[in-house]
């Protein structure tokens, strides 16, 4: 029983690559691990494009291009990206045969609670904690 849980994902796994990996690369298969295994790759290489690809949010091939989505607040990150676009998309083409571009998109961060307290920010920003709430004060933050 042991020897069977341990081998069925292998033999999944092994076969699937084999057997037409270039139409499941294109339609189905999510890029988001594969842009991981280049990341990794390019570590050592570019350490600021594979911190910058840490960043990526979401990662969708649509037709010929591969979307990569940042939040707005890692406009940074994207930027560094766009700078080495061409080499990451040579890169990744082996993986995702017809691939041509990538394309950079950013995602809106949504405003969580409009009624912040600047000085509650200020302070967990300052000292990099969280507002808690303590015993015997019910809704009261401490």
């Amino acid at each position: 029983m042991k020897g069977e849980l341990l081998s069925g994902p292998a033999v999944k796994g092994a076969a699937r690559p084999v057997a037409g990996s270039a139409r499941q690369g294109q339609e189905s298969a999510d890029p988001l691990p594969a842009l991981q295994k280049i990341t990794e790759a390019i570590r050592r290489e570019k350490p600021a494009l594979a911190s910058a690809l840490d960043k990526v949010e979401s990662a969708e091939r649509n037709g010929d291009e591969l979307v990569l989505t940042f939040s707005v607040r890692d406009r940074f990150q994207g930027d560094v990206v766009q700078k080495d676009k061409d080499m990451l998309t040579a890169r990744l083409v082996p993986l995702f045969p017809g691939l041509a571009k990538v394309r950079l998109a950013y995602r809106e961060v949504k405003a969580e609670n409009a009624r912040v307290d600047q000085r509650v920010e200020l302070l967990k920003k300052v000292f990099r904690g969280e507002v808690v709430k303590g015993e015997g004060h019910g809704d009261q933050s401490v």
